[in-house]
C-alpha cells in the first residue's frame, strides 16, 4: 500500500526548505515520496531481532597508524630554521591566511 503525501504538506515541506515547484514537480514528488515511505514500512516488517549490529561493513578496527614522537629539535636549530623564514611571531612563523 502506497502512503499518501499530500500536496499541501509536500508544499510546506519544500516552502521550508525555499524550494520552488511547479505544480507537475508537486504532483510527481508527493507520488514519489509516498513510494519511499511505503518502502520504508515494507523493511520495518523484516524481522532483524537474530542480525547482530555493524557500525560498518569493512571489518576494519583501527585504521591510525600509531603516533610516534620526534625528538625534540635544539635550540640552535629552532633558532636557523626561524632566521630562514620570510615572516615570523615571536618564535612562530607566520604564513598567509588560508581561509
Amino acid at each position: 500500500m502506497t502512503k499518501k503525501v499530500s500536496e499541501e504538506e509536500l508544499k510546506e515541506v519544500a516552502n521550508l526548505a525555499q524550494i520552488k515547484l511547479t505544480d507537475k514537480e508537486v504532483v510527481q514528488y508527493s507520488k514519489d515520496l509516498g513510494d519511499i515511505l511505503s518502502y520504508f514500512d515494507k523493511l520495518q516488517e523484516i524481522n532483524t531481532q537474530d542480525l547482530c549490529e555493524i557500525g560498518h561493513i569493512t571489518g576494519i578496527s583501527n585504521v591510525y597508524r600509531k603516533e610516534d614522537l620526534a625528538e625534540e629539535i635544539s635550540r640552535e636549530e629552532k633558532e636557523m630554521i626561524l632566521s630562514s623564514v620570510p615572516k615570523k611571531n615571536g618564535r612562530y612563523i607566520q604564513v598567509k591566511n588560508v581561509l
